[in-house]
């Protein structure tokens, strides 16, 4: 996992990340509350922007109090520019 703007981690310090296709009502079904941003939509789809949720721990790790992180992160080598960075 990168992020853009932050420094290319060192050596044994990679953050690892997963992913996997969810319906629109994933994340009401498990009862996860939203810390910002919306929850997922039928509308997100694949001819869609590529949209991201991470969790308290994500945020607290790569950005600071006062950051936005509605940004672009990397997995492996194909960027995501997320329309929308959602906090779970």
């Amino acid at each position: 996992m990168l992020v853009a703007g932050k420094p290319m981690p060192a050596s044994g310090q990679q953050a690892g990340a997963s992913w996997d296709r969810v319906s629109a009502q994933y994340l009401q079904h498990l009862g996860v509350k939203l810390v910002r941003g919306r929850h997922l939509s039928e509308a997100d789809n694949e001819n869609t922007e590529s949209v991201a949720v991470v969790n308290e721990g994500f945020v607290a790790r790569f950005f600071k109090a006062d950051e936005d992180p509605s940004i672009s992160i990397s997995a492996s080598s194909r960027w995501c520019w997320p329309r929308s960075v959602s906090t779970a």
